[in-house]
């Protein structure tokens, strides 16, 4: 990934943001023709990305958008993934699915955090399929994220209580058509 020029000054690594490695591995099971559960595990690598991982302390001894200087505080994750999809007809799909992870962000990084505060946890997902024809399908799906919050001292005013949350609502539709 290219760095954000307009932010060279801000982000470690001169304005260096790239996207870190994962990896993931998946699962399927038919319970029956028309019955299936799936389990996914996923690991993202944050700490290979400094703009992401350096901690806020790194502000004393870097400035920022140096190598070193301060970032996120992120640590890496490990997400779980659990699915289920009902095949209720040959024309359609219904599918349910939850995931849980620690949230990535420690209570001393909550400062810069207020920019990025993805402290989510769990995830709930809903949504189906439905086929008119082998080359039409519309699809739809609805997400649920309840709200976490991450409460820590301002590394800055350590006297300061600082606070991060978040909850995610979500909808989707789309149809495609296969030409």
């Amino acid at each position: 990934m290219e760095e954000f020029d307009s932010y060279k000054g801000l982000f470690a690594e001169q304005g260096g943001f790239d996207l870190p490695s994962s990896f993931q591995l998946g699962a399927a099971y038919k319970l029956t023709p028309s019955n299936q559960v799936v389990f996914d595990w996923q690991k993202i690598n944050y700490s290979e990305v400094k703009s992401i991982a350096n901690p806020i302390n790194n502000l004393m001894s870097a400035p920022l958008g140096a190598n070193a200087g301060a970032g996120f505080g992120w640590n890496d994750m490990t997400i779980y993934k659990l699915g289920y999809q009902w095949q209720r007809t040959p024309q359609q799909k219904i599918r349910f699915g939850v995931s849980y992870t620690e949230q990535p962000i420690p209570s001393s990084q909550v400062i810069l955090n207020i920019l990025a505060p993805g402290v989510q946890e769990w995830h709930f997902t809903t949504g189906f399929s439905h086929s008119f024809t082998n080359k039409v399908q519309l699809n739809a799906m609805a997400f649920y994220s309840p709200a976490k919050k991450v409460t820590g001292a301002n590394y800055l005013a350590p006297n300061q209580q600082v606070s991060i949350e978040m909850k995610q609502t979500g909808l989707g539709v789309s149809i495609v058509w296969e030409i």
